[in-house]
């Protein structure tokens, strides 16, 4: 058996600048007539109020082909997955996740945040209702029955798909900064990340032999192990870092 899952491998700076100024009144001149009025002092300038620009809203299609819409950028999130969990977090989104699934144990801090849980799809509907999300981040270990019975509690869900390439995977990288405000931080990440990956390959371009790989995912039951086979983002690792997948030949 087969799971389709992706490991994932992981502001706006707002300058203001302030000008004032004034203007001082004349004095008023002395002179021998001693019934003259003083001179009017000037008019002084004040500045004209400005009003801050509103965030500019944000209309994303997910990965059901569904257009999700926010006012502003996420600011109280709850992660249904553990990739998503990460990715925030690598994006330096991790402030922003007000709640996160039972799997979610990376990075280290995630294990402070209050547990929906998400166990086999076991979620506390009405603990994620309590923590008032303005987003509820879901993943391919959600179904659409899932995500469909979250939009009728009000919640506003963004449905991220598996990736099953480094591309689709800097791809939605880029997503969840739009929906985050991360959009700096994440260039930044995927730019490393691409870095690194030509790094493997040119490094591996010399190599001969191609070891055979089991990733295991799961082995709850050891009768029945779980793995990574083809066309999943694991099976597309082992094959850009010179490895041959023993279960890319198997069928979901």
């Amino acid at each position: 058996m087969t799971l389709r899952s992706p490991h994932i491998i992981y502001s706006l700076v707002l300058v203001c600048l302030l000008v004032s100024a004034g203007c001082s009144s004349p004095t008023p001149t002395v002179t021998e007539q001693i019934n003259a009025a003083p001179a009017e002092p000037s008019a002084i300038s004040l500045p004209t109020p400005t009003t801050a620009p509103a965030p500019e809203s944000i209309g994303l299609i997910d990965g059901l082909g569904r257009t999700v819409a926010l006012p502003a950028p996420a600011r109280h999130i709850v992660s249904l997955a553990p990739s998503n969990t990460e990715s925030l977090f690598a994006i330096g989104a991790g402030d922003q996740v007000v709640g996160r699934d039972e799997f979610s144990n990376y990075p280290a801090q995630v294990s402070q945040l209050p547990s929906i849980g998400g166990g086999f799809g076991d979620y506390n509907y009405e603990a994620i209702v309590a923590l008032q999300p303005d987003l509820v981040l879901a993943a391919e270990i959600n179904t659409p029955e899932q995500v469909q019975a979250l939009e009728k509690l009000g919640l506003v869900i963004f449905f991220l798909p598996n990736p099953t390439s480094l591309d689709e995977m800097y791809a939605n990288l880029i997503t969840l900064a739009h929906l985050t405000g991360r959009e700096a931080e994440a260039a930044i990440l995927v730019e490393n990340l691409q870095s690194r990956a030509v790094a493997v390959v040119k490094k591996l371009s010399a190599a001969t032999d191609r070891p055979t790989i089991f990733y295991e995912l799961d082995s709850t039951d050891p009768n029945a192990p779980w793995t990574a086979g083809p066309g999943t983002f694991i099976d597309t690792l082992i094959t850009l870092a010179g490895g041959e997948n023993i279960a890319a030949h198997l069928e979901d």
